[in-house]
């Protein structure tokens, strides 16, 4: 689902230290439709709430990010989930981006500005999205209404001859 306003998004780190600068920050971005998480299987409960996007941290007990992302986009494909991590393996980035993650921060000096910038990136996308969508609605009664002034015009023709 495609929405106007404010995104909800969700946060999912098991550091609630962590946790809070994250949301703190979105919140002095004008985020203020903020979840966080402290695990990944309650963020998955809560996914019904269909959120704009969940950063999502790897290394959490019970579930790790990876498993986490393919359950979401297994039911919400079109939510876009970003990793904040400090792992730094390539293979973990790689697996995330294979499975569907919008990108992969790893956590450190530039975090904040690429939450930032990320943010910035999923509402365009999204705004260009319901555009289309918009315009595919619009497209469509356009066809519809030409094909009823199309008949009208052949049924005044057929029955003008009649008369």
């Amino acid at each position: 689902m495609v929405r106007k306003g404010l995104p909800l998004i969700f946060i999912v780190d098991d550091d609630p230290v962590y946790l809070s600068m994250i949301a703190d920050f979105l919140i002095n971005e004008n985020y203020t439709r903020i979840m966080t998480f402290s695990s990944g299987k309650d963020c998955l409960k809560a996914m019904e709430q269909e959120p704009e996007i969940v950063f999502l941290d790897h290394n959490m007990d019970i579930m790790n990010g990876i498993e986490v992302l393919k359950a979401i986009h297994n039911q919400f494909p079109n939510t876009a989930v970003i990793f904040l991590s400090a792992q730094e393996s390539v293979k973990v980035a790689l697996d995330a981006l294979k499975y569907g993650a919008y990108d992969y921060i790893i956590k450190g000096d530039s975090t904040f500005s690429r939450i930032k910038m990320n943010v910035l990136k999923v509402r365009k996308f999204n705004k260009v999205l319901r555009e289309n969508l918009l315009f595919k609605k619009q497209k469509k009664t356009m066809a519809l209404s030409f094909a009823i002034f199309i008949l009208l015009i052949v049924a005044v023709v057929l029955f003008s001859g009649k008369v």
